[in-house]
């Protein structure tokens, strides 16, 4: 859609949260290039001021021989729950529009962590359950980067199933809490992480517990479990890789500042189809 800009204006940016960014859209298309988002499930709401930003999930999500958790539904069930009204099944929900700041959620879906949990604000690490061997997710909160403070997540000691429902429900409750009680007075101080270290994060776990109970879904937080601690070496997404798809492989290319033309989509989009 933004080919008919022309080579130096129409391009594609490709963000550090996964996100695509359509360049030198004039303002009289943008209408019919929202509706076309829409209808494929994508669309541009929550990307920017106070809002929950785009989900980030595993790059390889669906075609990792190493794969956990497949966090494609899982994203967008979170996707829906923030940018989708519940009312109108339109996109825009108004709900989630006024945040204290912005508010960042990742999902790994294998121990590479490519989704970069430990700089989220809500960051789901795959962990199988130490007695059942269920599949789920430890919790780490607060990571973020600004200009006044660098964060690293801190554990939680939450795990949750890697199941819908859990997700969501766990997400829905830190949102609604972060939403009310978060600093509105203050910018610099406004991130979940200072929220959770004004509780301390036995409180914070408390209350997110109690408002997941409030819910009402059947929703089980349990202690953090314990993570592999067999060596494992963080894998390359760069260069051709074996899919577990029988005949099929997997391409990691680099692209320089995340900028891509319209032709070069085009050739990626062929070789994907491939």
């Amino acid at each position: 859609c933004v080919e008919k800009y022309g080579p130096e204006t129409g391009v594609v940016d490709i963000t550090t949260r996964q996100n695509i960014q359509l360049r030198g859209v004039k303002i009289e298309d943008a209408p019919d290039i929202i509706d076309g988002l829409h209808a494929r499930n994508q669309t541009s709401f929550q990307s920017a001021l106070d809002n929950v930003r785009n989900m980030v999930g595993s790059p390889l999500a669906g075609i990792d021989d190493q794969e956990m958790v497949d966090t494609r539904e899982l994203c967008n069930a979170i996707n829906d729950l923030v940018s989708l009204d519940p009312e109108t099944g339109t996109r825009g929900n108004p709900y989630w529009g006024n945040m204290p700041r912005k508010f960042n959620i990742a999902i790994s879906g294998s121990r590479d962590d490519y989704a970069h949990t430990h700089i989220n604000d809500i960051g789901l690490q795959p962990c199988p359950h130490a007695e059942t061997g269920e599949m789920g997710f430890n919790v780490v909160l607060g990571g973020y980067m600004s200009i006044k403070r660098v964060a690293e997540s801190v554990h939680s000691n939450m795990w949750i199933p890697a199941d819908r429902n859990s997700v969501v429900t766990l997400c829905e409750a830190i949102l609604r809490i972060f939403r009310d009680e978060g600093d509105r007075k203050d910018r610099q101080k406004a991130r979940l992480m200072w929220l959770v270290e004004k509780y301390g994060v036995e409180d914070f776990k408390a209350e997110v517990v109690k408002e997941v109970k409030s819910y009402d879904r059947g929703v089980k937080i349990e202690n953090e479990q314990p993570a592999p601690t067999d060596a494992f070496e963080r894998r390359e997404l760069l260069g051709v890789h074996d899919q577990p798809q029988e005949g099929k492989v997997r391409v990691g290319v680099l692209v320089p500042a995340g900028r891509l033309s319209p032709r070069e989509c085009r050739e990626v989009a062929d070789l994907a189809e491939k």
